[in-house]
């Protein structure tokens, strides 16, 4: 859970913008490509067909990851792999994680 226990709906947005920033920027990203990233990776997981993989999710488990990190090799490409895991989502197809993975 994150640190403002979700009181605030600002709070939960902004760890994901945060990692997802931090891990752009660490491989050279602009500014507007993190920020667009951001954007739409944002609108993915808020879209109102989510059931499951929306932003709380991200959020829960973007908390888990910090808390074993330490022991990652690559640590950077796991918050990337988590962010983006179920990006694309139809409910109408069964290959949403394939298509994620390949965005």
């Amino acid at each position: 859970m994150c640190a403002c226990r979700r009181s605030s709906p600002s709070c939960v947005p902004s760890r994901i913008e945060r990692t997802l920033k931090e891990v752009a920027f660490g491989w050279g990203a602009t500014k507007s490509l993190a920020e667009g990233l951001s954007a739409n990776l944002l609108a993915a997981y808020v879209a109102p067909h989510r059931r499951y993989h929306t932003v709380a999710h991200i959020e829960h488990c973007l908390g888990e990851i910090a808390r074993v990190e330490r022991h990652a090799t690559h640590p950077d490409e796991v918050k990337w792999a988590l962010l983006f895991h179920d990006a694309i989502y139809d409910p109408e197809r069964s290959d949403n994680e394939a298509r994620s993975a390949g965005a």
